[in-house]
């Protein structure tokens, strides 16, 4: 099929970069031990019975009691928001740390989120971010650099480093390994969230094999494309049925990052609907622009792997995204079709709007063929019930493997991604079988339990293999949590996924046990 011209939006990758990334690339970010002069600097507060906390031993007593006179005459105690002061000629951001009661990396990269809020009404040659007690200045560094994200690359005028943003960044207390890992961090969910925000009808499947396979060249990661003709060869009957209504044919995209033992293999796995329109069970017109971010667990996958690229894995590590459109078109799959997956398995089709399980089902089987991982996790914005379940402050976590399960979970607490465990009720397994096919993509709606039935689904297709399923249809954009951009794409599961493979030889230890 021909795609019409007044859909193919043209805009390089380059042009449509958000202005942080390629400003990361010309600013200075370096590690100092003591604050340097003529820097602005970037202070994390607290307050104590309306008196201003400072951060001890990194603040001399003689700058700290020129703050508090300054603070004081401005009648701001630092129990909440921020504070812009001049000090001996120096400009100084001060910012009341969050008291929401959640982990510390949340709540310094809600410093950072903040900070680069306050900051854009001023001019900052160079920036001094200091860090509080349990608040590293690196975390700090993060949430600012987020802040500073705008997807403003499709506008008339091309976004360009605003004049008033830093030519260097110091960061006190922090070595300069952990400097360039939180770079590395930062780069990769931020070209996550910028894809997840980009438009459908120019981040088309196809343009998001190209762009993995640019990205791919730029860090070292192994980028291969199977367009549809290869996945009609592999039976991969659900991911075709999805694809079937749209003029924008479907890829399959396959990263991989060699490991010190290649004889085991993670696998990530990441669903890709550039655009969802729900099908023939077609969405409510009311809020349908946002299903452009159905993308954002394949986001986070290739986020991921640009993560990885600079580290050293223990493991081979494969990243799988798989990229598709659900339109209505006149060729689209419908209600009460029969579709035949990769494993063989059949799947009656209730409702199209049910589509990522489909492609992630047959995904899940391409990575048991062609790499048998030792762990296979996929993640995906699947369901709306996980919302009702969790909200939007935290992401569902379903497994068929309680160890997995577990280090899935720990590893998201450690980097500041909230996930919560959920029970797969071996009672829901009756509920996804179908009369006239092995599986039925959705429920009864007498069921309820949309994400745990989502989740009982796909275990019928992860089998021995040990598995985990995160649903991030809460905290792939505008998310509630703390230290996480509240609008658009937030990039969730980049950091989580990074650090699961690259403490993956724990989880099979204690497999082993």
């Amino acid at each position: 099929m021909t795609i019409p011209s007044h859909l193919d939006y043209e805009v390089t990758w380059k042009d449509s970069l958000p202005a942080v990334l390629p400003w990361m690339e010309t600013c200075s970010f370096v590690p100092v031990v003591t604050i340097p002069l003529s820097h602005t600097l970037l202070i994390p507060v607290t307050d104590k019975k309306d008196q201003l906390v400072l951060p001890k031993g990194e603040i001399s007593t003689e700058l700290a009691t020129k703050i508090e006179a300054q603070c004081k005459i401005l009648g701001w105690s630092g129990s909440k928001g921020s504070q812009i002061i001049v000090v001996d000629d120096r400009a100084m951001i001060l910012v009341s740390i969050s008291k929401v009661k959640t982990t510390s990396i949340q709540k310094a990269r809600q410093a950072g989120l903040d900070a680069s809020a306050a900051l854009s009404s001023i001019n900052v040659s160079n920036l001094c971010i200091v860090g509080s007690g349990e608040l590293s200045a690196a975390d700090i560094l993060d949430g600012y650099l987020q802040g500073l994200y705008s997807p403003a690359g499709f506008k008339k005028a091309k976004s360009s480093t605003p004049k008033n943003w830093p030519g260097s960044v110091s960061v006190l207390g922090v070595s300069l390994a952990e400097i360039q890992t939180t770079l590395g961090l930062c780069r990769a969910t931020l070209i996550a969230r910028h894809l997840q925000d980009s438009p459908p009808n120019w981040l088309t499947p196809k343009k998001f094999g190209e762009i993995a396979k640019n990205l791919g060249a730029e860090f070292g990661i192994k980028v291969t494309l199977k367009g549809q003709e290869e996945m009609k060869a592999l039976g991969m009957g659900a991911l075709l049925g999805v694809a079937s209504g749209s003029v924008n044919e479907p890829q399959l995209i396959c990263m991989e990052l060699d490991g010190e033992d290649p004889s085991r293999t993670l696998a990530l796995l990441g669903k890709g609907l550039t655009f969802d329109s729900g099908g023939i069970s077609l969405k409510p017109a009311d809020g349908m622009d946002e299903m452009k971010f159905d993308k954002s667990g394949g986001a986070a996958v290739l986020g991921a792997m640009i993560a990885l690229s600079r580290q050293k894995l223990p493991l081979k590590t494969v990243g799988l995204i798989g990229a598709v459109e659900n339109m209505p078109g006149h060729t689209a799959l419908k209600p009460g079709d029969i579709l035949k997956t990769m494993s063989g398995k059949s799947i009656e089709i209730l409702n199209t709007d049910a589509e990522g399980r489909l492609v992630l089902a047959d995904m899940m089987e391409y990575a048991k063929v062609h790499y048998k991982p030792s762990l296979m996790i996929d993640i995906a914005t699947l369901t709306g019930a996980i919302i009702v379940a969790l909200g939007k402050s935290g992401a569902g976590v379903m497994s068929n493997h309680d160890i997995a399960e577990k280090f899935v979970v720990a590893n998201s607490q450690k980097c500041g991604e909230p996930t919560w465990a959920l029970p797969l009720w071996p009672e829901l397994d009756v509920e996804v079988t179908s009369e006239i096919a092995d599986l039925k993509n959705i429920t009864s709606s007498s069921v309820k339990a949309g994400a745990l039935t989502a989740g009982a689904f796909l275990s019928q297709f992860a089998e021995q293999t040990p598995w985990v399923h995160i649903d991030i249809a809460g905290t792939g954009w505008n998310a509630k949590i703390t230290g996480s951009p509240t609008k658009g794409g937030s990039g969730f599961g980049v950091r989580t996924l990074a650090y699961i493979s690259l403490e993956i030889l724990s989880f099979l230890e204690k497999s082993a046990e």
